[in-house]
């Protein structure tokens, strides 16, 4: 009989050759909900021996998920401690933007204070992002935004269901935050070239196009870098997340001097993936 940990590495290895690009994350999400684990749980479980249903079962979500996303077989998911309902409205949360949540996290638990302060996520999506910060920091207080009324309504059924006060805006980046300034802000923005739609697989496409699709990569990138110094308060912190070759390009974009201690951090596939900046 095979054990948890060996149909793990046969899952990432099938929908990594068949072009599942989340590989990882979607082989713990299917064979934790086979197995009713929390997903990471798999983990302290990697050396039990699984029955022949299980693999079976295992096996047919496998082969859905080279057709379908997540959210279609899986409409809960967790994310970061949280528990999220995700449906056509919303990205499904990847495991590189629960990894950005991990490290803004490290961060954050440096600040010798964060009462009072302000952490914003604009673009919020399915709120993933600003539920997990708040869960983990109830102290802060978490803003979120996000163009689509239907996003926007997703996220506040996930932050009730998850017990966490966040307010919710409506509108396209920063505009719904005039006059007022921000500590933090974290953006995981579309940068998805309209060249690079062309050749992503066909299931992500039933994705809604607006949460991913940019004219050239960093066209939000862009918007927000000419905008955000009239919403930052001195040494606010921004966290980005980014297309694996825009590293260049954004460091090219934020290079004048109020934009210090930038850095681009690799996720777990070895990629570049996170641009931390500070305001000064």
């Amino acid at each position: 009989m095979k054990t948890i940990k060996e149909i793990f590495l046969l899952s990432c290895e099938y929908l990594k050759k068949n072009g599942v690009e989340n590989y990882k994350f979607s082989s713990e999400v299917i064979i934790s909900k086979i197995l009713n684990y929390k997903r990471l749980d798999i983990y302290l479980f990697f050396d039990k021996p699984l029955k022949n249903e299980e693999l079976d079962k295992i096996r047919i979500f496998l082969k859905r998920r080279l057709k379908e996303p997540l959210e279609y077989i899986f409409p809960k998911i967790e994310f970061y401690n949280c528990k999220l309902d995700i449906d056509e409205n919303v990205l499904i949360p990847r495991q590189e933007t629960e990894q950005l949540v991990d490290l803004i996290v490290k961060k954050l638990s440096l600040e010798k204070s964060l009462k009072n302060k302000n952490f914003w996520d604009i673009g919020t999506g399915s709120g993933c992002i600003a539920i997990a910060i708040k869960k983990r920091f109830p102290m802060l207080n978490v803003f979120a935004s996000d163009i689509s009324k239907k996003a926007i309504l997703t996220a506040k059924k996930n932050a009730l269901k998850n017990k966490v006060d966040i307010t919710f805006f409506l509108g396209d980046l920063l505009e719904p935050f005039f006059g007022k300034f921000a500590d933090f802000i974290v953006s995981n923005p579309p940068y998805v070239s309209f060249e690079e739609y062309n050749n992503i697989s066909s299931y992500v496409k039933k994705e809604p196009k607006i949460a991913f699709l940019s004219e050239d990569g960093i066209f939000y990138y862009k918007k927000l870098e000419n905008s955000m110094v009239d919403y930052l308060k001195k040494g606010a912190k921004i966290f980005f997340e980014i297309g694996y070759k825009q590293k260049k390009q954004v460091f090219s974009l934020f290079s004048k001097s109020h934009w210090t201690e930038k850095i681009v951090l690799k996720d777990f596939y070895g990629k570049d993936r996170f641009f931390f900046l500070e305001f000064n």
